[in-house]
């Protein structure tokens, strides 16, 4: 496959495109919303948080829309174990598969 396809064959490996940056917060006609370089982030989307190492974190985006409430990282800790959740300050990196 070509790049310009969306994804790569690289050493035998598909490849897909990662989208990494902070959240923006962006206040338009219908509400306010969280955007990744210039993308809508929905709540329930897989993200995956940067923590030190480097290394990443897979989990979900939560977002109640109240300005007054941080946007939510919720992740798994264990298998039948509820999900852990911490709030998403503005200077963290997350990353996404590019849409």
């Amino acid at each position: 496959m070509k790049r310009g396809e969306g994804m790569d064959r690289l050493l035998g490996v598909l490849y897909f495109p990662i989208v990494e940056g902070q959240l923006e917060l962006r206040i338009d006609l219908e509400s306010p919303r969280h955007y990744l370089n210039g993308e809508p982030v929905q709540c329930g989307e897989a993200l995956e948080l940067r923590v030190p190492g480097p290394s990443w974190i897979r989990g979900r985006y939560e977002w109640t829309g109240n300005l007054k409430d941080e946007p939510r990282f919720f992740f798994e800790i264990a298998p039948g174990v509820p999900d852990a959740s911490i709030p998403l300050p503005k200077t963290a990196t997350v990353r996404r598969l590019k849409r």
